[in-house]
Parts: C-alpha cells; sequence; structure tokens
C-alpha cells in the first residue's frame, strides 16, 4: 500500500512549473558550444537557405553522420523562433519535456497514482544528465523520446485485452522505431529490440501474441522511413555504406572509433548524472530485481535500463549522451519505490538522499576553492584571479544546491520534490560562470563578436577547426569558410568536391595560395592547443598585417 504522506498535487505541480522555468530561460543566453551545438545549428541554417531538406551538408558539403529527423527538427525551430540560440536547442528542450509528459501517463496508465506520476516526472526533469542533454542541441534527447515511446507502447501493447488498442498500440510502437531510425540510426532499433528479447526470456509466456502481431510495426516503421531513406540512397548512392559502415560497425567495434573509454566509463556518468536523486538509486533498482517474479513491470524496466547500459558499456566509441534513455525508467522506479516504501524507512531513505547531495555539493565546493585559492595545487584552475565574479557565482550556484538540501533534510522532508530545485542555481547561472579558459576554446561566439568587424570585410575565411567553421558560418550567414590542415569531421564529404582548393588548403600550400588570392582580403582563424602548436605553424604562414589573440583563439588578418 502506498502510504507515503506528502502534500498533494499542487506543491508538484509548481515544482514541474519551475523546472520548465530553469529549463527555458538560459537557452537563448548561453553561448554555443562547438562543436555539436554549432555544427547543428549550421546544417539546419543551410537546409533552410537552400531550400533543400532531404540531404545534410555542412560548409556546402556532404555531411552523411547522422540521419534527418533531428535537422528537420531544428530546421522547424528555426522557422518558427529566428536565428538564435534559443532556437538551436529548443528542439532537445522541447522533446525532454514530451518524455516527461509520456512519462507522466504511462506512470497513470500502470498504476492510476498521480502522486507517483508527478514525481517521476519530478524526478526525470531534475536528473542533473537529463538537464544538461534536454539543454544542449545534440540529437540524443530526440532519439531518447522515440526509445522511450517504443518501449512504452510494446508494454501497453503485450498488456492490451482489446484487439483494437493492441493493434494501435503496436502501430504507434513501429512508428516510434522507425522515426527513431531516421533520427539517429540503427540504435533505436537496437536497444528495444535487446531488450524485449532478453525480456522475453523470462516472460516466454508473451513470445506467441508477440510474432502474430510483428507484421505490424515491421511495416509502420518501414512506412514511416522509407521516403527519406529512398530519397537519400537515389541521390546519394554511397550513404548506406558510409552510415552502416562508419558511422555503425566502425563506431561501436572499430579500433579506430571516436571517444574510445574504458569499460567502466559509463558508471562515474550514471552516478553523476543521476544526481540529485542518487541516494534512491540504488535501492530502488535492488528492490526491482527481488520483486522480478511477481512485478512485471518493475523488471522489464530494469531491463531496459542493464541492457542499454552494458550495450554502450561495450561498445569501443563512447559519450555520456548514449545512455540518456537509461534515465527514464529510473526515474520511474525511484518514484515508484519511494511510494512502495514503509514511512519511516521511506523517510530515512529521503533524508540518506539529502545527506549525499549536500556532501556532494560540498566537495565540489570545497574542491574548486582550494583550485582557486592555492593555483599551485592544481596547475589548470579553471578560474583565474581576474575571474573572481564568475568564481561567486559558481560558488553561489553550489550553496543554492547545498542549502536546499540541508532545508529539505532538516525542516521539509515530508515535500521531498524540493530537492528538484537542487540544480536551479547552476541551471540559471551556469552560463555566467563559464570559466574563461573554456569560452575562449569551446564557445567561439564570444571571439567572433570581438573580430565581427574583420570578418565582415574579409572576402576569404579559413579555420583550421571545424566547430570554429561552422560558427563562423553561423554568425555570418556564409557557408563558403574554407578549411585549413584539418579536414577533421569533414573527410569524407569533402572527398567528393572536384575542386578541393576552393574548400581545403594544406599548412604547407597556404602560402601559394595566399599569393594567388593576394587581391583578396582574408581572414584565417586558427585554435591553438597550445603556444608551442603556433610556433609550429609560423614557418608555414605569411607575416600578417595584424593578429587578434585571446585564449586559443587567434585571428590572422591578411
Amino acid at each position: 500500500m502506498y502510504n507515503m504522506h506528502i502534500k498533494k498535487n499542487k506543491t508538484q505541480k509548481i515544482i514541474i512549473i519551475l523546472i520548465f522555468f530553469y529549463y527555458l530561460i538560459p537557452l537563448n543566453y548561453r553561448d554555443l558550444w562547438q562543436p555539436d551545438e554549432t555544427r547543428y545549428a549550421e546544417i539546419s541554417r543551410e537546409m533552410l537557405e537552400k531550400h533543400n531538406w532531404s540531404i545534410p551538408h555542412l560548409l556546402d558539403v556532404r555531411y552523411f553522420e547522422k540521419p534527418i529527423f533531428g535537422y528537420w527538427v531544428n530546421n522547424i525551430s528555426q522557422l518558427i523562433f529566428g536565428k538564435n540560440n534559443f532556437s538551436v536547442r529548443f528542439g532537445s528542450t522541447f522533446f525532454t519535456i514530451l518524455s516527461a509528459i509520456f512519462l507522466f501517463y504511462f506512470v497513470q496508465s500502470l498504476w492510476n497514482n498521480k502522486n507517483i506520476s508527478y514525481n517521476a516526472v519530478i524526478i526525470f526533469l531534475s536528473n542533473l544528465l537529463v538537464y544538461i542533454i534536454g539543454t544542449y542541441s545534440v540529437l540524443d534527447a530526440i532519439l531518447s523520446f522515440w526509445i522511450n515511446v517504443s518501449m512504452i507502447f510494446f508494454w501497453m501493447a503485450i498488456k492490451s485485452s482489446v484487439k483494437k488498442n493492441r493493434i494501435f498500440y503496436y502501430l504507434i510502437f513501429g512508428i516510434s522505431c522507425g522515426t527513431g531510425l531516421i533520427t539517429k540510426g540503427f540504435i533505436a532499433l537496437v536497444i528495444p529490440f535487446l531488450s524485449i528479447v532478453i525480456w522475453l526470456k523470462f516472460n516466454p509466456k508473451y513470445t506467441k501474441t508477440i510474432l502474430i502481431h510483428s507484421f505490424i510495426p515491421l511495416i509502420s516503421s518501414i512506412l514511416i522511413s522509407f521516403p527519406w531513406i529512398y530519397n537519400i540512397l537515389s541521390k546519394e548512392q554511397d550513404y548506406a555504406r558510409y552510415f552502416i559502415f562508419i558511422e555503425h560497425i566502425q563506431r561501436f567495434l572499430g579500433d579506430n572509433a571516436q571517444h574510445k573509454f574504458p569499460i567502466w566509463y559509463y558508471v562515474p556518468v550514471l552516478i553523476i548524472g543521476i544526481f540529485p536523486w542518487f541516494g534512491l538509486l540504488f535501492k530502488s533498482l535492488y528492490r526491482s530485481w527481488i520483486s522480478r517474479k511477481f512485478d512485471k513491470i518493475s523488471f522489464y524496466l530494469l531491463v531496459w535500463i542493464i541492457v542499454q547500459f552494458l550495450f554502450f558499456s561495450f561498445s569501443k566509441g563512447k559519450l555520456p549522451t548514449y545512455i540518456l534513455p537509461c534515465f527514464f525508467p529510473i526515474s520511474i522506479l525511484i518514484a515508484k519505490n519511494i511510494f512502495s516504501t514503509k514511512l519511516k524507512n521511506n523517510l530515512i531513505l529521503l533524508k540518506i538522499n539529502s545527506t549525499t547531495n549536500i556532501i556532494f555539493g560540498c566537495m565540489i565546493l570545497f574542491s574548486i576553492s582550494i583550485i582557486y585559492c592555492i593555483p599551485k595545487i592544481y596547475p589548470y584552475s579553471l578560474y583565474s584571479y581576474q575571474e573572481y565574479k564568475k568564481f561567486i557565482l559558481f560558488v553561489v550556484s553550489i550553496l543554492i544546491w547545498i542549502s536546499i538540501n540541508v532545508w529539505v533534510k532538516l525542516f521539509a522532508i515530508k515535500i521531498w520534490q524540493w530537492t528538484a530545485m537542487s540544480i536551479f542555481g547552476i541551471a540559471i547561472l551556469f552560463g555566467f560562470y563559464v570559466p574563461e579558459r573554456i569560452v575562449y576554446s569551446k564557445q567561439p561566439q564570444v571571439f567572433l563578436n570581438e573580430i565581427k568587424d574583420d570578418l565582415k570585410k574579409s572576402e576569404l575565411i579559413i579555420a583550421n577547426n571545424i566547430g570554429v567553421a561552422t560558427t563562423i558560418a553561423w554568425e555570418m550567414n556564409r557557408s563558403d569558410i574554407m578549411i585549413i590542415d584539418n579536414k577533421g569531421e569533414l573527410e569524407y564529404g569533402l572527398s567528393y568536391l572536384n575542386e578541393l582548393n576552393n574548400k581545403f588548403v594544406t599548412k604547407k600550400n597556404f602560402k601559394n595560395w595566399l599569393n594567388k588570392n593576394k587581391n583578396k582580403s582574408v581572414a584565417l582563424i586558427f585554435l591553438i592547443s597550445s603556444k608551442s602548436s603556433l610556433n609550429e605553424l609560423t614557418p608555414y604562414l605569411p607575416v600578417p598585417q595584424y593578429t587578434v589573440e585571446h585564449g586559443r583563439f587567434i585571428l590572422f588578418k591578411y
């Protein structure tokens, strides 16, 4: 029996509204990060400019690393909100909130208890990793939504006793798989398929009905994805080879896969990402395991978590964003566990969670303060002494985290949902306290604003970093930015160009190239890793008219 005494839905709704605010408010005033956000911003800008909604291009070069649906989302967002940072990120936020809405109605369909439903939403939206990805322009929030929907409607299909409803649920299951496929590829099919197959090993009685109805999701997924797949393959015959073998097989199994990390990589990612609910995680997972024989839905959610966690742990290429769909079922299990535990035990567990958050906040505060005040301890201090205002804002955001959890633990444990406000300070203030050393390496918009006049007067603009080049293109509304020395993620697309010299130049040939364009105004922007790397470049560069340098960015004007 659910016997947790809490304030009713009014408090929960207020918290959810506040969460929506701290999702939406920072979207526009935070500068875009390279390479991810500037890439997706520019691809969609070029699609809209050229009225080409089927073949992605980046800097006028074929870009086949991802399918199309995520770009469509960004296209629509830019059409509605205009060309700004808000529109670039809104797609991720929209689909994160959409996941929360589906979560609410899914939990309601399971237990018909609004307390569990509202609290599952609160826990989900306030997970640190969910928030970060939900306010950052990548495809993972969109992909996660389709995986979530797939898993929801599969469960509803096998549990429905009404034939018409069952067919409808299988249809939505297939549509979500197909849309996920054209969002980020086969992973949208692999995760649900593996999760379902493994769950069926423990619940074989459902196998027959699933096989009987399997043609419904199969056909619906093909119908939803086929038009674009046919279109792209009819125009770009090599797309399938590149996308399947390079972007899937090589990334998962190849020794040269991007972002290689050890097998335990996702353990700390999950631990940090689940804050401020870490203190409730393991008890919820454990209860789901020990009740697996009679609590089918909890075990289904547990399998969903484990399959994805292990799948990406064994993948050669890893990024924190990959395990985002794990947080949907985790949030449900945590909310359910709170309401299925005795009141006394629950209060103890919630106090442990608050204590964990207080310790976590104090550790961060102590570490950053020591590094700032005694820089010799750690040579790469985030903040210089001149950035004391940013350091103070950082401290304030962590103090908000600590204070809320102290208040919840001592005075408001029965309205523990306010723990979700732990990340409020980080959410609102983060954009104002990003260290300058990070701003002038990962957020090119700031530097580009400083050299805006130089860029406007330049007939030719060249950059040695794709993220910087795409930011220039986004800011200047021009896609003719050239690349010097480092092809990066455009290597495949550049191999198609018949006149490569119009897009790419090596540093060894730069002097000759500049001599051929001596009557034109040229801006050369470098993102350097260190002073020594700049010294290595000097022999290849003619003496510029002048330079502008800030952090790791440097402009050479010719």
